[in-house]
Parts: structure tokens; sequence; C-alpha cells
């Protein structure tokens, strides 16, 4: 029986997630237990997504390699780590 809780336990880090789908992923992922890192150009939606799933965050545009690689080591460190599963 799925009691919703499926990602307990589970850090995730989600793109694009001030708004839209990223900000929806993000949503279900909490919902199901997940602890979330957000990634996002605007800050602004960003920080209040943040806010509303208890998340962490880093403001970064993901097409520039540099900013993106800083964004995902800072929120995996602040995470705990973060790594795939089968």
């Amino acid at each position: 029986m799925d009691d919703g809780r499926a990602l307990e336990g589970r850090r995730i880090i989600v793109t694009g997630a001030s708004s839209g789908i990223g900000a929806a992923i993000a949503r279900s992922a909490a919902e199901a237990g997940a602890s979330v890192g957000l990634v996002a150009r605007r800050s602004g939606p960003l920080e209040a997504v943040a806010a509303e799933l208890g998340g962490t965050w880093r403001s970064a545009d993901v097409a520039e390699p540099g900013a993106a690689k800083v964004a995902v080591e800072e929120l995996a460190d602040e995470l705990g780590g973060v790594g795939t599963t089968r």
C-alpha cells in the first residue's frame, strides 16, 4: 500500500523550480517525503517556493555550466549529498 511518502529520506535537486513544471515537481517530491534543493534563475519566486516547501535554494542559470556546477555542489552539500537509485 502506498502511503504517499515514496521519497522519504531521499534528497533531490530540481532545476527550473521557481515556477511551472519545475515547481510542480519540487512540490510533488516534497509531498512524497524528499528533501529538496531548488535551482532557478529568478530568485524571488524561487525563494517563495523554497519557503513553502522547507527546501533550500540557489539562484543560477543552468545554461552557464560554471554557475550550474557551483549551485548543484552547494545544494548537494547542504542536503547531505545526493545520489541516484536504480
